[in-house]
């Protein structure tokens, strides 16, 4: 539990260690807000954020309570970015 599951660096040089505990539970709190807002098996959901390690908790947790997660970097705003969330089959979209 306590080895390292995430390692995440951004542009700047900062990094971000997350272990398999801290995923775990991270993404048990992500699942169990799906659930409070209706999503559960086979529903797609689609997360906008900035390419941060909480993509691959939501991910996690997305698969916890069953739904298919995908995550959609906030920066793509171009028309396929923005094409795919308007053409998009999720029952949710959360954003930043």
């Amino acid at each position: 539990p306590q080895q390292p599951a995430v390692l995440w660096r951004n542009a700047a040089g900062s990094e971000r260690r997350l272990t398999f505990a801290q995923v775990r539970d991270e993404s048990n709190r992500v699942a169990d807000l799906l659930r409070t807002l209706g999503i559960g098996p086979l529903d797609p959901v689609i997360l906008m954020l900035p390419r941060v390690p909480e993509w691959q908790i939501f991910t996690v947790g997305a698969l916890k309570c069953g739904a298919h997660g995908r995550g959609l970097s906030k920066g793509r705003t171009d028309r396929r970015g923005l094409g795919e969330v308007e053409d998009a089959d999720e029952r949710r979209i959360l954003a930043e």
